[in-house]
C-alpha cells in the first residue's frame, strides 16, 4: 500500500497538476501585481508631465502679475497723476482720464484708476462707460487701506460696480508734501483662464481661505476647495470680497486618501472621474494653482502593458518548467537524482541572472528617462530664451526684407543674362554678370550676418568692444528705412578703433533707437539729414546723433526721459527711458544736448576704458 501511494504522489499526472496549479497561482499574482505597478507607473508619468505643464501655467500667471504691478508702480509715480491730485483742476482730470485709458489698453489691464486720500475715485480709464469708477468711494476696500498704510495692496474680489471679478493691485501715491492717494490696477484673468482650458481637464487657483479665484471651469469660480461652515461663509461674505458668491464646495474628493489623485465631476461629464492633481504655490502671493489631468486612460494602457509583459514572462517560465518536467520524467532514478541537482543549480543560476538582467534593465531605463527629461528641460529653456531674444527682431526684419529682395532680383537678372551670353559664346560678358552675382551675394551675406549676430546676443554683459561696429550694425539694420525715407546720413567713420567697455547688444539697441527717433522726427519734411559724429573728451568718448527736424520744445525737453512722456501720436514714450537705463547699466550716459540751432541732438557718452 505504501509503495503504491509513493508511486501516486510521484506520478507524472500529479506533477503536471501541481505545475498547473503553480502557474495559475503565479498568473493571478502577475495580474494583481501588474495592475498595481501599471497604475503606479501611469500616475507617476501623468504627474511628471502635469508638473511641467503646471510650472508653465504658474509662469504665465506670474508674468501677467509682474506686468500689471509694473504698471501700478509707473502710475503711482506719474507726474500728471501727482499734479492732478495736487490741484484737482477739471481739465487736468479729463486729460488724466484719457491717459489712463491709453495705458490700460496698451498694458491689457481691465481698469486703471486713481483714488484720493478720502477714498474718492478722481480719474479712471473707464470714465466714459456705464460702469465708470469715477466718483465712487472705495475707502472700505482692503486694497485701499493696505496701500495707504503699508505702501502697496493686493486683493482679489468681485467688482462692486461691474460685478466682474478681478485682482486689484494698488500703490500709495506720494507727493512733495505727503500722501496724495492710491493708484489701482484691476486685472481681468478671463483670457488667461480661456488659455488654460485646452491644456488639461481643469486648472484653478485658490487663495489662503481655500476659495477658488480663477478657474478654467467657468462655474467653479468662488467655490470653496474645502467645505465651509455657516459661520465661515457668513464671515467671508461680510468681508464683501466675494459679495453673494455661492462658496459651495468643489466637486472634488481625494482618491483612497491621496492628495495627488482625486475624483472630480467636471462638465460635460455626468459622473465623477479620476484625475492626477498637481498643486504649486504661486510665488509673491498666498495663492495655490491646482491642475487636474486625466489619468484613467493612461492607467488602463499601462496596466495592459504591464500585465502582458508579466504573462509573457510567466509563459516563458512555464515552457521551461514543462520541458524540465518532461526531461525529468524520462530519466531513471539515478539520473533523475543527478538531473534534479543539476536542474536546481540551473534554476538558481537562471533566477539570479534574470534578477540581475531585470535590475540592469530597470537601471538603464531610469538613466535614459532621466537623461531624456534633462535634455527636454534644457531644450525648453533654450527655446524660451531664444524666443525672447528674437522677439525684437520682428520690427527690424520687415525693413531688411527689402534690402535682401532688391539684390535677389538683380541676381536673377544677371543669371538670366549670363545664360544668354553663354549661349552666344560671349564669355567675357557672361563673366562680368557672374562677378556681379558674386558681389551681390556678398552684400546679402553681410546683411544676414548682422541679423544672425544680433539674434545670438543676449544679456547685459559688458565687454571691450569697438563703438564703430555698433554704429555699422545699426546703419545696416535700418538701411532700408533710411533709403525709403530718402534721408541723407552724414557720417565719417573713424580710421582707428573707438574702444569702450559696454554690452554690445545694449549699445546697438540705443543707437537704433536714436536713429529711429530721428527718422520719425523727419517724416513729412524735405532735405532730410541725420548726422552721426564721434568726439573725444578727457576721460570719455561720445557719440552724437543729430537731425534737422522740428526739434524738441522746452517743455518736452524737461520730460524727455520721464516714462509715458511723448510728443508722438503713437507709442507710450518709453524708448528713450529704456535707452537711458541701458546706458546707465554699463556706466554710460544719454542726454539731450541743449541750445541746438535746429532739430534734436542726443549725446551718448562712455567713460574711457583704462589701459
Amino acid at each position: 500500500m505504501d509503495f503504491s501511494l509513493k508511486r501516486i504522489v510521484r506520478g507524472p499526472l500529479l506533477q503536471w497538476a501541481f505545475l498547473g496549479a503553480v502557474l495559475l497561482a503565479l498568473g493571478g499574482v502577475a495580474l494583481t501585481v501588474g495592475a498595481y505597478v501599471g497604475e503606479a507607473e501611469a500616475d507617476a508619468e501623468v504627474l511628471e508631465r502635469g508638473d511641467a505643464t503646471t510650472q508653465l501655467q504658474v509662469s504665465a500667471l506670474l508674468a501677467e502679475l509682474d506686468k500689471q504691478r509694473a504698471v501700478r508702480f509707473l502710475v503711482a509715480r506719474d507726474a500728471d497723476v501727482i499734479a492732478t491730485l495736487n490741484d484737482g483742476q477739471p481739465f487736468a482730470v479729463a486729460g488724466l482720464n484719457q491717459k489712463l485709458r491709453t495705458l490700460a489698453e496698451g498694458a491689457g489691464a481691465s481698469v486703471i484708476y486713481v483714488i484720493n486720500v478720502a477714498g474718492d475715485t478722481i480719474a479712471a480709464s473707464n470714465f466714459d462707460t456705464d460702469e465708470s469708477f469715477v466718483g465712487n468711494n472705495y475707502q472700505y476696500r482692503a486694497y485701499f487701506r493696505d496701500a495707504m498704510s503699508g505702501g502697496t495692496g493686493q486683493l482679489f474680489a468681485m467688482g462692486a460696480t461691474s460685478r466682474v471679478p478681478g485682482l486689484y493691485v494698488s500703490e500709495r501715491i506720494e507727493g512733495p508734501d505727503g500722501t496724495l492717494g492710491v493708484a489701482v490696477v484691476k486685472i481681468d484673468f478671463r483670457l488667461l483662464e480661456t488659455l488654460w482650458a485646452p491644456g488639461n481637464a481643469a486648472t484653478y487657483v485658490t487663495d489662503a481661505r481655500d476659495v477658488v479665484l480663477l478657474s478654467s471651469v467657468p462655474n467653479w469660480q468662488f467655490y470653496a476647495a474645502e467645505t465651509k461652515s455657516a459661520a465661515e461663509v457668513a464671515a467671508l461674505r461680510q468681508s464683501l470680497q466675494y459679495l453673494s458668491a455661492p462658496l459651495r464646495p468643489l466637486p472634488i474628493a481625494s482618491h483612497e486618501g491621496r492628495t495627488d489623485v482625486v475624483e472630480a465631476l467636471i462638465p460635460p461629464h455626468e459622473t465623477p472621474h479620476q484625475f492626477a492633481r498637481v498643486q504649486i504655490a504661486v510665488p509673491t502671493t498666498d495663492w495655490q494653482l491646482s491642475a487636474l489631468f486625466p489619468v484613467e486612460a493612461e492607467r488602463a494602457a499601462a496596466i495592459t502593458t504591464t500585465r502582458s509583459n508579466a504573462l509573457l514572462v510567466l509563459a516563458a517560465g512555464a515552457a521551461l518548467a514543462a520541458l524540465a518536467l518532461a526531461l525529468l520524467q524520462r530519466s531513471d532514478r539515478v539520473r533523475r537524482r543527478m538531473a534534479d541537482q543539476h536542474h536546481a543549480l540551473e534554476l538558481a543560476v537562471e533566477t539570479r541572472t534574470a534578477d540581475l538582467a531585470a535590475t540592469n534593465h530597470a537601471l538603464v531605463e531610469v538613466i535614459n528617462e532621466r537623461d531624456a527629461a534633462e535634455l527636454n528641460a534644457a531644450r525648453l529653456r533654450d527655446e524660451l530664451t531664444q524666443a525672447n531674444r528674437l522677439a525684437s527682431l520682428g520690427q527690424i526684419a520687415a525693413g531688411v526684407a527689402h534690402e535682401i529682395n532688391q539684390p535677389l532680383g538683380a541676381i536673377r537678372a544677371y543669371a538670366d543674362n549670363g545664360q544668354v551670353f553663354l549661349q552666344r559664346s560671349a564669355n567675357a560678358e557672361a563673366m562680368e554678370n557672374f562677378g556681379a552675382i558674386s558681389r551681390l551675394t556678398d552684400r546679402i551675406t553681410k546683411i544676414t550676418e548682422h541679423l544672425r549676430d544680433f539674434s545670438r546676443k543676449g544679456g547685459r554683459n559688458a565687454v571691450m568692444m569697438d563703438l564703430r561696429s555698433a554704429v555699422d550694425a545699426a546703419l545696416s539694420l535700418l538701411g532700408a528705412n533710411i533709403r525709403h525715407q530718402n534721408v541723407r546720413i552724414c557720417y565719417t567713420r573713424p580710421q582707428t578703433d573707438v574702444p569702450i567697455f559696454a554690452d554690445e547688444t545694449g549699445v546697438e539697441q540705443i543707437i537704433v533707437n536714436l536713429i529711429q527717433n530721428a527718422l520719425e522726427a523727419l517724416e513729412g519734411r524735405t532735405n532730410k539729414a541725420i548726422s552721426i559724429a564721434f568726439s573725444s573728451e578727457p576721460g570719455s568718448v561720445s557719440l552724437r546723433v543729430t537731425d534737422n527736424g522740428p526739434g524738441v520744445s522746452p517743455d518736452m525737453a524737461e520730460r524727455m526721459f520721464t516714462p509715458f512722456s511723448t510728443s508722438k501720436a503713437k507709442g507710450l514714450g518709453l524708448g528713450l527711458v529704456i535707452s537711458q537705463d541701458l546706458a546707465q547699466s554699463f556706466g554710460a550716459s544719454l542726454l539731450l544736448e541743449p541750445n541746438t540751432a535746429s532739430g534734436a541732438s542726443f549725446v551718448l557718452r562712455f567713460p574711457r576704458p583704462t589701459p
